[in-house]
């Protein structure tokens, strides 16, 4: 039978026994595996108790840098060598054995990188190619409703704010919603896409540049000599005559009173701006290049923007400072009768014989447009109750498009 386990006791002694057991087997293997000293191992020394220990590989010295320089170097010079022999036979152009040069020399991770960015580039270019979007150009017949459209947006009686993205979305949305002969998938199609959204802001910028000479124009201003002459002025009815000789607009009293604005702000503007034209002044190449009426070839881009922003900050201050329809009424048939009599040049019809007939069709579109999102709409004269109380035709509220006009397909007015 096998012996009786041992017993230990309460005394501890057979513990004590045990951990000077264990401290003399390790003893006995750091002596074995090491050369005796003359105290003898400790077991504190931990490089002679464990002489294969990871601090010895630490602290053993690896290559020096001069040696790994070397080593890349030479790789460089081989690689290039062996690039120079293999496009030879391939009849590459210069540039192209240039390139391969170039990435043969390219440390192991960045050629990896190189590779996969002209993967991407080969896939996106392999999907574009069967895209029969790929090499989509506006037709002349877009081209013509967005040069209309870009006219009408800016003379419209519900535009609120002039600036350049404003007018933007609204241009883009008029798009989206009739598409005209616009092919099916454009707006999924990021180049086609980019490609109609160039020309929407090339026509919304020709438009804005057009008017204002206009404007300019029929008030008898001229740029290069910073002056009015009134003889030269038109009357307001002839200029609406020519600013819609290509929309089909109606003339209506609504348009007429944007002109009115329109000419009395350009007014007040260059006259109380005349201290920042002086700080930016034309260069003389500019200033030299005019038109045989005499205002600008080139004029200043930012004077534009300045016009336009005040135009802008203008319909704000009269939203906030006329609150009914009665009020906004009067303000703007006062500032029509200010521009008549201020330009008493003679008009091509009697103003008493125009009536506010129904709007053409283009002209509703640009309104409802205009409605549908809550960052626009300040109608200059709104149906009343005969009390002098608005009636809410479509409100701000109840319109669509709180978000932006191209945003999703429900931001956009059904017919």
């Amino acid at each position: 039978m096998p012996p009786p386990p041992r017993r230990f006791n309460k005394s501890g002694k057979s513990a004590s026994s045990l951990f000077a057991a264990i401290d003399s087997t390790r003893g006995q293997r750091s002596n074995s595996a090491s050369l005796p000293s003359s105290d003898g191992p400790t077991p504190s020394d931990d490089s002679s108790l464990f002489p294969n220990s990871l601090s010895g590989v630490i602290d053993s010295p690896g290559p020096s840098t001069a040696l790994v320089s070397r080593s890349n170097k030479s790789r460089t010079e081989r690689m290039a060598s062996f690039a120079k022999r293999h496009v030879q036979g391939k009849r590459l152009k210069t540039a192209q054995a240039t390139e391969v040069t170039d990435f043969a020399i390219l440390p192991l991770e960045e050629q990896m990188v190189v590779m996969y960015t002209n993967l991407v580039q080969l896939r996106d270019a392999t999907m574009l190619k069967g895209n029969p979007l790929a090499h989509w150009v506006v037709s002349e017949n877009t081209e013509t409703n967005l040069q209309a459209y870009a006219r009408i947006i800016l003379l419209s009686s519900s535009l609120k704010s002039y600036t350049t993205n404003s007018c933007f979305n609204l241009l883009m949305g008029i798009a989206r919603k009739f598409q005209w002969d616009l092919p099916k998938g454009i707006f999924e199609v990021p180049s086609a896409k980019k490609k109609l959204e160039t020309r929407v802001r090339y026509h919304l910028t020709q438009e804005r540049s057009k008017l204002l000479k206009k404007i300019s124009a029929s008030v008898g201003y001229f740029t290069k000599s910073d002056t009015f002459d009134t003889s030269k002025a038109i009357h307001i009815y002839d200029l609406a005559i020519q600013v819609t000789s290509k929309t089909r607009m109606t003339i209506s009293r609504q348009l007429l009173c944007r002109l009115a604005l329109m000419r009395y702000a350009f007014v007040s503007w260059k006259a109380g701006d005349a201290d920042a034209d002086e700080e930016e002044e034309p260069d003389a190449e500019e200033s030299s290049a005019t038109h045989e009426n005499g205002y600008s070839k080139c004029e200043d881009t930012k004077d534009k923007d300045r016009y336009w922003s005040q135009m802008t900050r203008w319909l704000r201050d009269i939203e906030n400072q006329y609150k009914t329809a009665e009020d906004i009424v009067f303000f703007f048939k006062g500032l029509l009768d200010k521009d008549m009599d201020t330009y008493n040049a003679p008009a091509s019809a009697d103003l008493q014989d125009i009536c506010d007939g129904a709007p053409e069709e283009s002209e509703v579109h640009v309104t409802d447009m205009i409605n549908s999102c809550t960052e626009h709409g300040l109608l200059i004269t709104r149906p009343t109750d005969g009390n002098g109380n608005g009636v809410s035709g479509t409100s701000n509220d109840e319109a669509d498009g709180s978000e932006d006009l191209e945003g999703s397909e429900t931001n956009e007015v059904a017919e």
